[in-house]
C-alpha cells in the first residue's frame, strides 16, 4: 500500500476523486475479468457457432446471445464489486486524508467510538446473542414446546 500511495502522491492524486476511483479500478477489474472470463467460458460454443450461423455479427452475438447468458455473471460481479467499494474504508482513508473528500464509510467509521454510548453494556451485547441464538419456533408462546438449551 506505501509504493501505492506513493505513485498516487508523486502523481497529485491523492486526496481527488479521480484518484480513489484509478485505485478502486485497479484493485477490482482482475477480479471483474477473471469471474466473467470463467463464467463465459463455460458457455457452450455451440451456441456462438449457431448464433453465427444464423447471420450474426461478432457483436450481434454478444448483444444477442452472450450478455443475455452472462447476465447472472453481470449482477454477481457488480453487487460483489459494489460491497467492497462500500466496505473498503482503509484505501480511502489513506487516499483521501483531508476531511472535506472523506467518502461516506470514512465518516461513517469516524462517528464510532466518538460518543460516550457508542457501543452497549458488555451485559446487554450477551443478552441480546442469547436471544437470537434461541431457534423461533421454540419460542414461548409461539405454539411449540420451550426446548431447554445451555451456553
Amino acid at each position: 500500500m506505501v509504493p501505492l500511495a506513493r505513485i498516487m502522491a508523486d502523481t497529485a492524486l491523492i486526496d481527488t476523486y479521480p484518484g480513489l476511483v484509478l485505485v478502486y479500478m485497479a484493485q477490482i477489474l482482475p477480479f471483474t475479468v477473471f469471474l466473467r472470463t470463467s463464467y463465459y467460458k463455460g458457455i457452450p460454443p455451440e451456441i456462438v457457432d449457431a448464433a453465427r450461423t444464423d447471420g450474426n455479427t461478432v457483436y450481434g452475438v454478444y448483444r444477442r446471445i452472450m450478455l443475455p447468458l452472462g447476465t447472472p455473471a453481470l449482477l454477481s460481479v457488480g453487487i460483489l464489486d459494489a460491497l467492497f467499494c462500500w466496505n473498503d474504508v482503509l484505501m480511502a482513508l489513506v487516499m483521501m486524508p483531508s476531511a472535506e473528500h472523506r467518502t461516506l464509510m470514512v465518516g461513517v467509521t469516524s462517528l464510532r467510538g466518538s460518543t460516550p454510548t457508542a457501543s452497549p453494556p458488555p451485559r446487554a451485547s450477551r443478552a441480546g446473542r442469547a436471544r437470537m441464538a434461541r431457534p423461533v419456533g421454540n419460542r414461548p408462546g409461539a405454539g411449540a414446546r420451550p426446548v431447554p438449551y445451555r451456553f
